[in-house]
């Protein structure tokens, strides 16, 4: 049996030790895709954009990646979940364009949060020509 050598690791430069330790820039690829992955968890699991600020999920972020600058909540409702919708919404309406054959029906549902909140969802199912079912 032949013996392998193993490859000599290099000790990083001081340059690339800097950069590890520096935050991401507001414009990198990286920030950008952080800020898109906490605006669909705000979407998504429908929390309060405040979360963002507070402490134990800045401890939760920074643990997962100390280089990632969290914005302020203002960031995410002025820029990140806007762009969400607009994405969301373009995508919607080429569904929905109209197609000879074609018919959708709506189905809504009221109702009072725990706070009184007066809240209502509404649902968007359409059938295209092949008999597809597409929802909203």
């Amino acid at each position: 049996m032949g013996s392998r050598r193993a490859t000599p690791q290099r000790q990083p430069t001081l340059q690339a030790m800097f950069e590890q330790q520096s935050k991401y820039p507001r414009e990198s690829k990286d920030s950008k895709r952080l800020n898109r992955a906490v605006a669909e968890f705000i979407c998504l699991d429908q929390v309060s954009v405040y979360t963002v600020e507070k402490d134990g999920f800045r401890n939760l972020v920074e643990g997962l990646d100390k280089r990632y600058d969290i914005p302020s909540r203002n960031c995410f409702m002025h820029n990140e979940i806007p762009e969400m919708h607009n994405e969301r919404r373009s995508i919607i309406s080429a569904q929905f364009r109209p197609t000879p054959n074609a018919f959708f029906f709506c189905t809504t549902d009221i109702w009072t949060s725990r706070t009184m909140a007066a809240c209502m969802a509404v649902t968007i199912q359409f059938i295209k020509q092949s008999w597809d079912s597409h929802g909203v």
